[in-house]
Order: structure tokens, then C-alpha cells, then sequence
């Protein structure tokens, strides 16, 4: 299972639709589509990445496999920009 944390040093500011994540140490920052943006605040309240895919399948008609992908990607792109850590259990 694949947890993730967030640095208290992060940032989230809500744009509309979209929004960007901040880090004030790195001073790195992303910004996220409106799905990418839903990603994040469910990672944010659950830390676990299969919660996040349960809770999407369930609100979206996407294919499991599909989000499952799409998730790991943003969240490496994520880590790889130091806007979160990945914990693997």
C-alpha cells in the first residue's frame, strides 16, 4: 500500500477549478487541472492512495487500471518536485 505526506511547509490555494500547490521551502510549485485538483484534496484527507482510487471510481465512470495510472503519475511528478513524500507500507 502506497501512503503519501504532505510537508506542513506546502501550500494549497484553490483557483476556480483548478489550483496550485506550494512549497515554501523549495519555493517549487505545480499547478492542477480541475481533476488533478480533486486528486490532491483527496490525498490530502485520506494519505492513502488506494482510498483515493475507491473514492474516484466511485464519483467517475473511469476504468480502474486507467486512474490507478493516472494517479501514480501525478503523484511522482508531485514527489519529484518535493510537494509531497511518498511512504511505501
Amino acid at each position: 500500500m502506497m501512503k503519501i505526506s504532505i510537508s506542513e511547509d506546502i501550500l494549497f490555494q484553490l483557483l476556480d477549478t483548478n489550483s496550485v500547490v506550494l512549497d515554501l521551502k523549495s519555493e517549487s510549485y505545480f499547478g492542477l487541472d480541475e481533476m488533478g485538483t480533486k486528486m490532491w484534496q483527496l490525498l490530502t484527507e485520506f494519505g492513502n492512495i488506494d482510498a483515493v482510487v475507491k473514492q474516484l471510481g466511485k464519483e467517475y465512470q473511469v476504468d480502474k487500471v486507467s486512474l490507478r495510472q493516472d494517479i501514480d503519475n501525478l503523484v511522482k511528478q508531485l514527489a519529484n518536485n518535493s510537494l509531497l513524500t511518498i511512504i511505501d507500507e
